[in-house]
């Protein structure tokens, strides 16, 4: 059963500041005058371009007052641009006229979220956890993880989780067949994705004993029913190879009971149960049981 872990909170509002990053501006161009920027303070956006054009007639030179940026000394009608790749706030000023200064505000980069897994295969009945961080976004935010299982039409809600301070979100689920996963949040100005990522399931194939002697009872547990689906027993050769010995048709509860010896040479003998990805079916990987050493008398 699906359960959502303790510290991780479903249905909550995102909570963020009144200023949106991904609503400033991108471009930005700035007219240099005799009486200074035009215009001299902004608000951009991560990753915006700003271009200063000399509109006067004496020559200016743009120099920002953390170093980060310089333009050549430019003259009547020549121009200058430069690329913002990160936030803050950037002073500068005009180095032949110091008196001259603007301010530009950048805002920090756009949202982004992640999506991973723990193990991108797992025998079925095995849990795995998905996890991922919400970058640029304030602590708390709803992440809403969807699941779509082979065969499925669409991907479905699986969970909404809330993310910790550091922005990292997880949640552990139980997969049935393959099945892929995504992530999105929902900010101010639309909804952030994550990329997808997909688990394999392979069935999981018991070797038990069997209420008489001399009896083992297979059973292969799975999403769904393999009844009348076929599975081999292997024995181990001398060369180290896994060779079929014999074959067996799964009953109504994708189980059958057999007798082992009845099909191996005499001495000892390595055997297992191998159920080929073709009899899983569309959706399931071939899985194999553990091993058991079985015995025969030679007379």
């Amino acid at each position: 059963m699906r359960k959502l872990l303790p510290f991780l909170i479903a249905g909550l509002v995102l909570a963020f500041g009144a200023q949106s990053a991904a609503a400033a501006p991108t471009t930005l161009s700035v007219s240099i005058k005799k009486s200074g920027f035009s215009p001299s303070t902004a608000t951009l956006a991560y990753g915006a371009k700003v271009t200063w054009t000399n509109n006067d007639t004496t020559t200016h030179q743009i120099v920002a007052n953390d170093g980060s940026f310089a333009s050549p000394v430019l003259g009547a009608g020549k121009s200058y641009s430069f690329t913002f790749n990160r936030s803050g706030k950037f002073g500068y000023h005009d180095a032949l006229h110091p008196s001259l200064t603007g301010q530009l505000t950048i805002n920090g980069p756009p949202p982004s979220l992640t999506v991973a897994l723990n193990e991108p295969i797992v025998t079925y009945g095995g849990k795995i956890m998905l996890s991922g961080k919400a970058s640029n976004l304030a602590a708390g935010s709803n992440v809403t993880i969807y699941a779509q299982e082979w065969g499925a039409p669409s991907p479905v809600q699986l969970a909404v989780v809330q993310t910790a301070s550091d922005g990292s979100y997880g949640y552990e689920t139980l997969p049935h067949m393959y099945t892929t996963y995504s992530a999105s949040v929902q900010t101010l100005t639309g909804t952030v994705k994550s990329s997808t990522v997909f688990v394999q399931v392979a069935p999981k194939v018991s070797l038990l004993n069997g209420t008489k002697k001399g009896y083992l009872h297979l059973y292969v547990s799975a999403g769904k029913s393999l009844s009348g689906r076929h599975v081999f027993l292997q024995r181990l050769s001398t060369y180290g190879q896994w060779i079929n010995v014999k074959a067996f048709t799964l009953g109504s509860s994708s189980g059958v009971g057999f007798r082992p010896l009845k099909w191996l040479p005499g001495g000892t003998s390595q055997i297992r149960i191998s159920l080929s990805v073709n009899q899983a079916g569309i959706g399931l990987l071939g899985a194999y049981s553990g091993t058991r050493t079985m015995h025969l008398s030679v007379r």
